[in-house]
C-alpha cells in the first residue's frame, strides 16, 4: 500500500513543475525588461567617479496642467546635478523608495512608485523630466496636491519642491434641445447641443447607456432613440458641440410634438430645464432654413416604447 501511495504522489506532480515551467520562472520572464533597466543603471552608477556620486539629485513637481482631454499632466523632474539611487528601480520594488501621489480634495486619488511611472529610468539622470497623466477630472472644484516621497531614502538637495498644490474648476455639461422643426421634405428634425462648458460623461456612449431622446405626438409616446445611436461620432461630448438629428418621422396634419432628452437625468447638468421642448408643427410650416444646418443629417433607428 505504501508503494502504491508513493507512485500516486509522483504521478500527481504537475507537468509544469517537472518541466521547470513554474510560476517563479514566469514571473522572471514578465519582469525581465525592468530587471534589465535596474541592472543597467546600477552599472552606470558604479562607474561614476566619487565626486559625481556625492552630487545630490533633486526630485521636483514643476508643473500641473489640464490637457484638452480633461486629464491632468504632472511634470516630474530631477532638477539636481546628481543621479537618483538605482534602488528606486529595484525588482521587486521598495515600496517607500520613491513614490508619487495625487490627492484630490484631501483624499488619495491616484499614485504609484517612481519605478512604475518611470519604467525607462529617465529620472535617474540629472536635469531630466517625465510627464504623468492622470484620469479625467470629474466636474466640480478639485484641489489637487501632487506629492513625491521617499521616506528619507533619497538624499535630495531640497524637499521643498516635492509638493505642488493647484485648484481646478471643471464645469458641467448642459445638454439642450435647440431646435424642433420640419425639414424641407417634411421630416421632423431636432437640434441638440452641449452648451457646456463641461464635457458629457463617457458613459453616455456605453453599450448599456439609458440616456436617450424621446418624441411624443399629441401627448402619446411616438418614438425614441439612445444618444449613442443618434451621435455615434460623439459630437455632443465636448462643450459647444452640436448636431441636427433627422428623426425620419413625418406628419400629415397639424400635431403637438414634444421632445425630451435625458428624461431620467442620467447626465448631471448645469441646467436641467432646457431638456424639453413642446411645439405645434404643421405640414408646410415650421420648415427650417437648410442653409443653417452645419452638421450632417443622421438617419435614425427608431425604438419602440418599452412596456
Amino acid at each position: 500500500m505504501m508503494v502504491l501511495l508513493v507512485l500516486v504522489l509522483v504521478f500527481s506532480v504537475p507537468s509544469s513543475v517537472l518541466s521547470g515551467n513554474t510560476g517563479v520562472e514566469v514571473l522572471k520572464t514578465v519582469t525581465t525588461p525592468q530587471r534589465k533597466v535596474a541592472e543597467t543603471i546600477s552599472k552606470i552608477f558604479k562607474g561614476l567617479s566619487g565626486s559625481h556620486r556625492k552630487k545630490k539629485p533633486d526630485l521636483a513637481i514643476t508643473a500641473i496642467n489640464r490637457n484638452s482631454e480633461g486629464k491632468l499632466e504632472v511634470k516630474i523632474a530631477n532638477v539636481g546635478s546628481g543621479h537618483l539611487p538605482p534602488q528606486v528601480w529595484n525588482v521587486p520594488p521598495d515600496p517607500v523608495c520613491g513614490t508619487f501621489t495625487l490627492y484630490r480634495n484631501g483624499k488619495v486619488w491616484v499614485g504609484n512608485s517612481i519605478r512604475d511611472i518611470d519604467k525607462e529610468a529617465q529620472l535617474f539622470y540629472p536635469h531630466t523630466f517625465i510627464v504623468f497623466t492622470s484620469p479625467k477630472l470629474p466636474p466640480g472644484t478639485s484641489k489637487i496636491q501632487a506629492t513625491l516621497s521617499s521616506k528619507g531614502k533619497i538624499r535630495e538637495k531640497t524637499r521643498k519642491n516635492n509638493v505642488m498644490i493647484r485648484t481646478f474648476k471643471v464645469g458641467r455639461p448642459n445638454l439642450s434641445i435647440t431646435r424642433l422643426s420640419l425639414s424641407a421634405n417634411g421630416k421632423i428634425q431636432v437640434g441638440l447641443k452641449n452648451l457646456g462648458p463641461g464635457d458629457m460623461p463617457d458613459q453616455v456612449w456605453s453599450s448599456n447607456s439609458r440616456c436617450s431622446l424621446e418624441i411624443y405626438r399629441d401627448g402619446k409616446f411616438w418614438a425614441g432613440n439612445a444618444l449613442r445611436n443618434i451621435d455615434p461620432e460623439q459630437r455632443l461630448k465636448r462643450g459647444g458641440g452640436g448636431l441636427l438629428y433627422n428623426t425620419g418621422l413625418s406628419i400629415s396634419d397639424s400635431a403637438t410634438v414634444k421632445v425630451v432628452v435625458d428624461k431620467e437625468n442620467r447626465v448631471i447638468e448645469s441646467n436641467e430645464l432646457d431638456n424639453v421642448v413642446v411645439k405645434t408643427l404643421s405640414p408646410g410650416q415650421n420648415v427650417s432654413d437648410q442653409k443653417k444646418v452645419l452638421r450632417p443629417v443622421i438617419t435614425p433607428f427608431v425604438l419602440p416604447r418599452k412596456k
